[in-house]
């Protein structure tokens, strides 16, 4: 894999061109195609693309097609502003676009851009859901399981969260994956129970999983991750209390039991007493 790496920087015998966002990822096909089974298709079955060499990418941005082949040359793949890979611009492509890919478009929570909204740079949340979304599509299990494992990581270190972070995270992940991604959509759903004040408890969060209609399976699995939480911790306080209640009953049995010992050791000394005199 140390070579593939190498490649992924030196695209001279590259045969294989990615397009998107007005970029060319030029890649080799025997290292994408033997970890993707859709790159594999795509390139020898009955497509433009097997005849052409070049794909013209649309559903994500580059940035998640940079970390995709990041990991299929390295194993891994790094958050970076810039793209890691060897791209370089489209030249083919004769306009400009400005408008954000439709994966960066479904994360806006407000149309009006306003500062209400989520116009915001990506969360590193929001990142990896991405990169496991395009791990779907492209169908790598394996880099599913890492994008999970670092979206669990980044979890695993906050200390707090925002409401707009939240709301953004829950509408890149409820537009880009389905409840196959249960795992993932999991953590999502800890994280905001972990955080009543960014969630339950604000009003902003609440207002806005009511009206968007993209958060509404969010909110509805939000409900029943609570409600299960909600059971659990009632079914743990029900145990506690047959506890203590057992362990009550124990030490009055004992205590009864003591009492009794110590009737009993004061008639002995009385007993004693009278004979001795």
């Amino acid at each position: 894999m140390a070579t593939f790496s190498r490649l992924l920087d030196d695209p001279k015998y590259s045969d294989l061109e990615i397009v998107c966002d007005g970029h060319v990822f030029r890649v080799h096909r025997n290292v994408v195609c033997s970890q993707s089974r859709v790159l594999e298709r795509e390139c020898d079955g009955n497509f433009q693309e097997a005849n052409s060499r070049r794909i013209e990418h649309t559903v994500f941005d580059a940035y998640a097609v940079d970390r995709m082949l990041q990991f299929l040359y390295r194993e891994d793949y790094v958050l970076s502003t810039e793209l890691v890979g060897a791209a370089v611009p489209d030249q083919t492509c004769q306009t400009t676009n400005d408008a954000p890919p439709d994966a960066e478009r479904n994360m806006e929570i407000d149309d009006r851009g306003s500062a209400d909204g989520l116009c915001m740079d990506l969360s590193p949340f929001s990142c990896h859901v991405y990169v496991y979304a395009i791990a779907d599509y492209y169908e790598i299990p394996a880099l599913q399981a890492l994008a999970l494992q670092k979206f669990a990581w980044e979890r695993s270190k906050i200390e707090g969260v925002s409401p707009l972070e939240l709301l953004q995270i829950a509408s890149v992940m409820y537009t880009n994956t389905n409840s196959d991604a249960s795992r993932l959509r999991g953590q999502l759903l800890s994280m905001a129970y972990e955080h009543p004040g960014a969630s339950f408890n604000n009003e902003h969060f609440l207002s806005h999983i009511q009206q968007r209609p993209e958060l509404q399976a969010f909110c509805a699995d939000l409900l029943a991750h609570s409600a299960q939480k909600f059971q659990a911790k009632r079914s743990e306080l029900r145990t506690l209390n047959r506890q203590l209640n057992n362990d009550l009953t124990a030490a009055q049995d004992k205590a009864k039991k003591l009492k009794s010992d110590l009737k009993k050791a004061d008639a002995r000394v009385s007993d004693l007493k009278a004979r001795n005199r």
